[in-house]
């Protein structure tokens, strides 16, 4: 029972962060261009939810790490060191976003909705979307050896029937 609670939750959890991330990238964003006046109006839109996203993700990489020690024994070698391995390049995925985010808010002044310096600001946005992306292929990659080690896992303990 508490493994298939920590399942729930780790599923929550990356729903909320993976999911969450996907669906805001790829809609969310695009809606505010059409709606809003400005692309700007937009940044400071995500400005704010990325500091949710960034605080998600740090709550679901702790919960990965606990499910990914929940599934350890079962696993072959490579297959930890593959998730291993991504976990870590989510680690520091997230931190570095953490970090860039507060670079990029200093140049970012709410009361009049404007960047305060569009030079330094662009790069810092650039490699932020570039470590996004980074980040996003990570998690994909990890939820399908996540997958693959619970199903290995259910055969190996007989704690579910798995088809070949």
């Amino acid at each position: 029972m508490a493994r298939l609670f920590l399942r729930c939750l780790t599923l929550f959890a990356l729903a909320m962060w993976f999911g969450g991330f996907t669906f805001y990238t790829a809609v969310v964003v695009r809606v505010g261009d059409r709606v809003l006046e400005s692309r700007m109006d937009q940044g400071f839109v995500t400005q704010q939810v990325t500091d949710w996203l960034n605080l998600i993700g740090l709550m679901t990489l702790a919960i990965l790490i606990f499910d990914l020690a929940a599934h350890w024994k079962p696993s072959t070698k490579r297959l930890r060191l593959a998730m291993s391995a991504l976990w870590l390049v989510m680690v520091i995925a997230v931190g570095f976003l953490y970090v860039v985010h507060g670079d990029l808010d200093r140049l970012m002044d709410k009361a009049t909705m404007t960047v305060t310096d569009r030079s330094a600001f662009r790069p810092l946005h650039r490699r932020y979307l570039q470590v996004s992306t980074v980040h996003w292929v990570a998690c994909l990659s990890y939820i399908a050896l996540m997958i693959q080690t619970w199903t290995r896992f259910d055969r190996a303990t007989g704690r579910g029937n798995v088809p070949e």
